[in-house]
């Protein structure tokens, strides 16, 4: 037990912490702006943009992970372009993640209810005001448990890294284990930290679905005339 709780608190772990979340940030926003012109393409009535983008989600969804790591780190140099060891995976990631965002972004529009478009265009809505005021709300509110169990995904994904050198909480537990022998406190230890850092991010999911619950948000205004301190 002791063992356990000095390498929980061990700095040397806690700072790997830092390269996991700065990886896993890379490929989140990556994947996102990637993902957008993505899905575009895919909702295209254009077929060779359509094409393109399934090509694309064809070629990163059916290989590795970890082969797409190491192509960023130990490939790319060939053809003029050198990357630091986290750009590289966060970037794998980023290309990675952006298959399954853009997924989620196309189903998301798809699934708003047609009958609302044709009534906001029946209204003179232009296609940018109809995207603001009602696809882009209802899509992104059905995407938030998709996108939250996404970004615990990259999270996990990101150890990963360790095949480029990056030196995040997985290859530094390794690290440390192979040194000390002492494995099962160390990766205990590794794995608790992951769990917090999972744990958080599914209590921002869960804060972000309840704050864009209209049925929720329609209930605590029926009981809010009753809390004259919530008003």
């Amino acid at each position: 037990m002791d063992l356990f709780l000095h390498y929980l608190s061990l700095p040397y772990l806690i700072e790997g912490i830092g390269f996991t979340l700065a990886a896993t940030l890379i490929g989140l926003a990556g994947g996102v702006l990637v993902a957008l012109p993505l899905a575009a393409m895919q909702l295209s009535r254009h077929r060779v943009l359509a094409a393109a983008a399934r090509g694309y989600a064809v070629i990163f969804r059916g290989t590795p992970l970890v082969l797409q790591m190491i192509f960023f780190y130990n490939a790319l140099p060939y053809a003029g372009i050198k990357l630091p060891g986290l750009l590289a995976a966060g970037l794998a990631l980023a290309f990675n993640e952006a298959t399954f965002i853009a997924e989620m972004l196309r189903s998301g529009v798809v699934g708003v209810d047609r009958g609302q478009v044709l009534a906001g265009q029946a209204l003179g809505m232009t296609p940018r005001v109809l995207l603001q005021r009602v696809v882009a709300p209802q899509a992104l509110r059905s995407m938030l448990p998709a996108m939250g169990n996404e970004a615990v995904s990259t999270l996990k994904n990101s150890s990963l890294a360790s095949v480029v050198a990056v030196q995040e909480l997985t290859l530094r537990s390794t690290q440390l284990a192979s040194s000390t022998f002492d494995f099962f406190p160390v990766f205990i230890a590794s794995g608790v930290m992951y769990l917090v850092l999972t744990g958080a991010f599914s209590l921002v999911q869960l804060a972000l679905e309840a704050r864009f619950d209209l049925e929720r948000q329609a209930a605590l205004r029926g009981v809010s005339r009753w809390l004259p301190w919530r008003r």
